[in-house]
């Protein structure tokens, strides 16, 4: 299953995106427009939250991914909601959280193309896509 080495190796070659730390101290990926994806742990209000809904944060390693509506990230947690989640605090975020231990490798860089897409010029994201194979 994939790991932060995978999340690094996806997004290091993607144009205009920076490894950083976001100011809440999490490891962070973003380009100039945004963030596209970031370590996320759960806070106190968190898991209070969750419990008040019957579930629990999960083991292992939590990213945020930008997804491009509330509707796509509806559609991942359908897919597989053994990966992906939600939690009250992204209620409005487009944005999807996935268990890095839980999902393949491929599937996470379909992902994370999917949200850098979001955030950089079309022009850069046609013409990478086209370098590498993929149908813009």
């Amino acid at each position: 299953m994939a790991t932060l080495d995978d999340v690094r190796r996806v997004l290091a070659d993607l144009p205009g995106v920076t490894e950083i730390e976001n100011g809440w101290g999490a490891l962070c990926w973003r380009t100039k427009a945004g963030q596209i994806a970031w370590v996320r742990e759960a806070n106190q209000s968190d898991l209070d939250q969750l419990a008040e809904l019957g579930q629990v944060w999960p083991d292992g390693t939590v990213i945020a991914a930008r997804v491009a509506s509330l509707d796509e990230r509806a559609a991942l947690i359908d897919e597989d909601p053994e990966v992906f989640f939600t939690i009250p605090h992204f209620r409005s975020w487009p944005s999807v959280l996935l268990v890095l231990d839980r999902i393949a490798p491929e599937r996470l860089e379909e992902v994370l193309l999917d949200g850098w897409i979001l955030r950089v010029p079309k022009k850069v994201s046609t013409a990478w896509l086209s370098e590498h194979g993929f149908d813009a």
